[in-house]
């Protein structure tokens, strides 16, 4: 429930800074129209059509082991998922992803890479986490 609101506040706010082009500078964050065919951090730029498979295959995967993922871990990949079929909805439509929030410090970005980056980061956390505690039983 909540990625799927999620991805529809990124797809929402793609929407309309694509319309408005709008640009705000509030000095902590600035509102820019960028738009990247590359990956996180702008890496391998006019990469959209590989970068498309690849989030296609990655979904694709998913799916498939769904049914492996712990329930509790669930609603963290399920975050990270919806947050790349946000970018690939912008891949797919628009030829490139969309990025919006720019901090200046750090690559412009938007809701669906911040939606991968927390789900897949609390993933890894919670995992050595477990891994940390098993080895405490044995």
């Amino acid at each position: 429930m909540l990625s799927g609101v999620l991805l529809i506040v990124d797809q929402l706010l793609k929407y309309l800074v694509v319309k408005a082009q709008p640009m705000f500078d509030w000095g902590f964050v600035r509102i820019v129209l960028v738009y990247n065919t590359g990956s996180a951090f702008s890496l391998i730029q006019n990469s959209n059509l590989l970068l498309t498979w690849i989030a296609i295959i990655v979904l694709g995967l998913f799916i498939i082991f769904a049914k492996k993922i712990p329930q509790i871990d669930m609603p963290y990949a399920t975050i990270a998922a919806a947050g790349v079929v946000g970018n690939l909805i912008d891949r797919v439509l628009r030829g490139g992803v969309v990025d919006f929030v720019d901090l200046g410090w750090w690559p412009v970005f938007n809701v669906a890479d911040a939606m991968i980056v927390v789900g897949v980061l609390i993933l890894v956390v919670r995992s050595v986490i477990e891994e940390i505690n098993e080895k405490k039983k044995n």
